[in-house]
């Protein structure tokens, strides 16, 4: 350890580990049928029609956040309304 610290300097300062967010589920187009795709983000959301609406028309937003295998249930009911949906990581 004295050679490679006499080599190449003393090691970088370790600092705490940090954790990674939750993925995400987000919706990034509505696609061919926007009634369909609106009953799924109010049924996902739980929230009043006008915040539904007003969370479709800012795409792409961000629908849910968990275990990536807790979306596969919605990712298929959007895929099926046309919409696209995407699982991200940071």
């Amino acid at each position: 350890m004295a050679a490679l610290r006499d080599r190449f300097g003393p090691s970088p300062p370790v600092g705490e580990p940090t954790t990674m967010p939750d993925p995400s589920l987000w919706v990034t187009a509505i696609g061919p049928n926007p009634a369909r795709v609106f009953a799924l983000v109010h049924q996902a959301i739980n929230r009043p029609a006008a915040e539904t609406l007003a969370t479709m028309r800012s795409v792409p937003f961000q629908l849910a956040r968990g275990w990536p295998q807790s979306f596969e249930g919605l990712r298929a009911a959007f895929a099926d309304a046309g919409a696209t949906v995407e699982v991200r990581y940071s």
